[in-house]
Formats: structure tokens, C-alpha cells, sequence
């Protein structure tokens, strides 16, 4: 399944000539081929350039886009990605979500003017970070002790 996006940015930069061309292209002999691939993309490009000053912000005119953010676009790169893009784009939402339930945790800390384990927060009870050794995971304690930081990693 051809994703929407993709669809309407060739709708918008190519021409009914251009599909037909590309539908032709397999029925050209194979040693000319490549030759048409070339001629196919120079005017796709062309085409492009020749449109670029009348279709500025066209894509992001598009209805939908409203609520359009990072975690809907990792997930529909997914499927363009190598095995080991995949992993790291699994990693980074899984840091987003991490950091997504710090953000509402700490709001709902700060509502009821509490700490994690329900200390009152002027009320030192004291918070140590390697109480959540054993919850957490190595990436999500260094983005924890990234947070208590105050939001600066140091680089060595």
C-alpha cells in the first residue's frame, strides 16, 4: 500500500505524460531502459522546477496535518527504513514516550505538590535517583538523570 503522502507529492510534481512515460518504461528493450529512467527523471525535475513558484507550501496546505508530529512521521517511515534504521527510530520513540510520561508525571506531581512516592515536595523526604535503578532501563535511567540535570547532558 502506497502511502498518502508520498501519493500526493507525485501528484503534485509530476504530470499525466510524465505516469505515462513510466508506464512505458518497462515495455522499452532492457538495454534501453536505463536510458528512459534517466529521460523520466530529467523531466519529473523539469517539471518540478517549472511549478516550484506556484505550489510553495502546498504541502503543508494539505488537510490532516493539524496533528501531524514526530511520532506519526516515524511510524510512517518505518516501512522505508534497514533493519538498523528500524532499531534506532524504535529507540527514539521509545525515549519520546519515556519522556512523554516524565512530562505527565511531573504535571501531575506539581498539581498534587507531591513527589513520586507521595512525599510532601517542601517536605524533605529526599528522592534518590538509584531508587529507579531496578525499575528502569539503561537508556531511560540516562534520560532520567538527563532530566534531574536540568535538561544538559555533559559531553566527554
Amino acid at each position: 500500500m502506497e502511502n498518502d503522502k508520498i501519493a500526493a507529492f507525485d501528484t503534485l510534481y509530476t504530470s499525466n505524460h510524465i505516469q505515462m512515460l513510466k508506464l512505458a518504461l518497462p515495455l522499452m528493450p532492457p538495454d534501453k531502459q536505463y536510458y528512459g529512467a534517466i529521460f523520466i527523471k530529467y523531466m519529473e525535475l523539469n517539471y518540478t522546477l517549472s511549478l516550484g513558484k506556484y505550489l510553495k507550501n502546498q504541502l503543508c496546505a494539505c488537510n490532516g496535518l493539524e496533528n501531524y508530529g514526530m511520532e506519526i512521521f516515524l511510524k510512517e517511515i518505518m516501512p522505508f527504513c534497514s533493519e538498523k534504521e528500524a532499531k534506532k527510530i524504535k529507540q527514539i520513540s521509545s525515549m519520546m514516550k519515556s519522556f512523554k510520561t516524565f512530562q505527565e508525571m511531573k504535571s501531575m506531581m506539581d498539581l498534587f505538590g507531591t513527589d513520586m512516592f507521595g512525599t510532601d515536595i517542601g517536605g524533605g523526604g529526599g528522592f534518590s535517583p538509584d531508587m529507579l535503578k531496578g525499575i528502569l532501563s539503561d537508556e531511560q535511567m540516562a534520560l532520567f538523570e538527563m532530566f534531574m540535570d536540568g535538561g544538559t547532558q555533559n559531553e566527554e
